[in-house]
């Protein structure tokens, strides 16, 4: 995956891990990519959360949490995870989510 430079993308649904679309290119072009599919979902835009691993381009961070805003998020949280997330995503990783609407939003 590294050498064909493949992002796969990891949903959360029903408290499962499972395996998503695959993104290939550069972290710079694939997470606006991304980001437009994450976007595209029926999201709860009170609150959402940009978290990237140590070697992550911060630039790539920074354009995220940007990007998020523009959408109409109100407040955007941006975290580096520790080792024990980034065991499992690798050096450079970057992650989004938010909470989808519910018929009380």
């Amino acid at each position: 995956a590294a050498l064909l430079k493949i992002k796969p993308r990891i949903d959360i649904l029903d408290g499962k891990l499972i395996a998503g679309k695959k993104y290939r290119g550069t972290m710079a072009k694939v997470v606006p990519k991304l980001l437009e599919d994450f976007l595209a979902k029926d999201l709860d835009k009170r609150q959402g959360y940009v978290f990237y691993a140590a070697g992550c381009d911060l630039a790539v961070v920074e354009g995220a949490a940007r990007r998020m805003k523009e959408a109409g998020f109100l407040q955007v949280d941006v975290f580096q995870i520790g080792c024990v997330m980034s065991i499992h995503g690798g050096p450079g990783a970057i992650g989004i989510t938010a909470r989808r609407k519910t018929a009380e939003d």
